[in-house]
């Protein structure tokens, strides 16, 4: 697990976006290239979209 700055800002950003879409977090580990997620999600957000939205809101903020 990546330990510093970086993957403290990239949880709370996750977290963020998350909450925003009413996406609850069941479990996630952030590494150094990539991070796992398990995520409770409306019925009305596909899967790919919510990945999508994940990785656009995320890197641009990083």
């Amino acid at each position: 697990m990546l330990k510093g700055d970086g993957a403290l800002r990239c949880q709370d950003l996750i977290r963020e976006i998350c909450q925003a879409k009413e996406v609850r977090i069941v479990r996630g580990a952030v590494s150094a290239d990539h991070l796992h997620l398990l995520v409770s999600a409306p019925p009305q957000i596909a899967p790919s979209k919510l990945v999508q939205y994940l990785k656009g809101r995320s890197s641009r903020k990083l």
